[in-house]
């Protein structure tokens, strides 16, 4: 009798090496799923799933592909996108870069590229755009990836997210930040077949993760993890509403994108959500 086994869906990560998505990275290397990461060090990404999460030389041998490069190399992105001659089922989108001082009084952090994010989505999206003829299921319709992108709380346009108490400073430190990471979701949507904007996309349905802010150390599981979650965009559309708290751990938040999103992959019931994790 033939196995009626489902595949596993292939994924594509972008920004492997950051706490979130290298922590959902190395769940599925061990889970045996097939892997393509970009990265500028493949062996630096290797030491960072061997040391840091423990996974297995075997499983790194068996299911990882390190494309070297930068995500304005279009070739290398569209390298990681294409996985044994289809466009990845799962793109993980976890680029980003720690805040930096600057000596302004009215923006006193900063980043090293104030628009790290947007312009990788954006260049993630161009590749990705250039493949729509690899992107063909078994009966000729076109399969396009979900993508599942780590952005912020502090973002939206609609409920406030964050506790009201520490709201204005968090903006204010923070300003910078939350504008790339909204001008990164604007792009995502943007590209998502769920747009109520007209025009091919590239992509077929989007998660967005707004994680409160992100900590390291002991990940507390994920049964401390709270959800809530809004319509992506669509200010027709609300949701439940977001989950307001203080902070997360990185691990914690892996842990949930993995079971929520790629595990469930064509099912996930988050697909066109901004979804809200805080403990």
């Amino acid at each position: 009798m033939a196995s009626t086994t489902t595949p596993k869906p292939s994924l594509a990560f972008f920004g492997a090496t950051g706490g979130c998505a290298g922590a959902a990275l190395a769940l599925a290397l061990k889970a045996g799923y097939t892997v393509h990461a970009l990265a500028r060090t493949p062996s630096k990404l290797r030491k960072f799933m061997s040391e840091t999460h423990s996974v297995p030389d075997d499983a790194l041998n068996a299911h990882l592909h390190v494309v070297e490069g930068s995500v304005s190399d279009a070739q290398a992105v569209r390298e990681v996108l294409l996985i044994g001659g289809t466009v990845a089922s799962v793109v993980v989108f976890g680029i980003g870069s720690y805040p930096k001082f600057n000596k302004s009084l009215r923006t006193p952090f900063t980043l090293e590229d104030p628009h790290v994010c947007a312009g990788a989505m954006r260049a993630i999206v161009e590749a990705a755009d250039g493949l729509k003829c690899y992107m063909r299921g078994e009966v000729g319709r076109e399969q396009k990836p979900l993508v599942v992108t780590i952005s912020t709380t502090g973002v939206t346009r609609k409920t406030r997210d964050v506790p009201a108490v520490v709201l204005p400073m968090y903006h204010y430190f923070l300003r910078v930040m939350h504008d790339d990471k909204r001008e990164m979701e604007d792009i995502l949507e943007a590209a998502t077949v769920g747009s109520n904007k007209e025009g091919k996309k590239p992509f077929g349905r989007s998660v967005v993760i707004r994680p409160s802010l992100l900590t390291d150390g002991e990940p507390k599981g994920l049964e401390k993890v709270r959800v809530g979650w809004e319509a992506h965009a669509d200010e027709s559309k609300e949701g439940q509403g977001p989950a307001v708290g203080y902070a997360i751990n990185r691990a914690d938040v892996g842990a949930w994108i993995f079971a929520e999103v790629i595990e469930k992959e064509a099912n996930t019931p988050w697909a066109g959500k901004a979804v809200s994790l805080t403990y």
